[in-house]
């Protein structure tokens, strides 16, 4: 009797270790199946990135600019296009407190980058006004698209990427009308 209780324990003792090396393994291949989604989006990311400097490192075959109103100061869009193929969008609007200067980068006709830096104004105590000559604060933000679904956003918080597909598709449609001066709503 004692000979099968020991057995009987050993048993259980062998299955229960045999349990938790499973459970471990099972951690040990979500936490390797993690890294390479991570470093599957990092090389994502360099990919985009590398494509971002060729844009800027090329000179694109035309481009088309556009003034645009309906901002307190204005702003200008321009479309960079590579044998008629749009690459990258600038655009920067002049607000009451900031200017906001946006890039949009297109790989296939698609949204792959969009950055977005804006510049608050300086108050100027004295004369107890907004002084559009100096700076107190700036922001930039870094959105990687795959598909049109962000798939990477810093700082880390979260932005609207429909917001961002908006404007992005508001300004193709901008760069394809006949006018040059566009009208905004903000």
């Amino acid at each position: 009797m004692k000979l099968i209780f020991a057995c009987l324990i050993f048993g259980l003792s062998t299955a229960f270790t045999g349990c938790f090396d499973t459970t471990r393994q099972i951690g040990d291949h979500l936490k390797a199946s993690e890294s390479i989604q991570a470093d599957s989006r990092t090389d994502k990311m360099s990919r985009i990135n590398i494509f971002v400097h060729t844009v800027n490192d090329h000179k694109p075959s035309f481009t088309i600019e556009k003034t645009i109103l309906g901002t307190d100061d204005g702003g200008q869009l321009i479309g960079y296009y590579d044998r008629q193929v749009l690459t990258k969008i600038d655009a920067w609007l002049g607000m009451s407190n900031s200017a906001l200067s946006q890039q949009f980068y297109f790989k296939n006709g698609h949204l792959i980058f969009a950055k977005e830096t804006r510049r608050y104004y300086s108050w100027d105590q004295n004369k107890g006004e907004i002084n559009r000559n100096q700076f107190s604060k700036t922001e930039t933000e870094n959105s990687y698209f795959q598909n049109g679904i962000i798939i990477q956003h810093t700082p880390k918080k979260s932005p609207e990427e429909s917001d961002l597909l908006s404007q992005a598709r508001t300004y193709i449609k901008f760069l394809s009308t006949k006018e040059n001066t566009v009208y905004v709503n903000q």
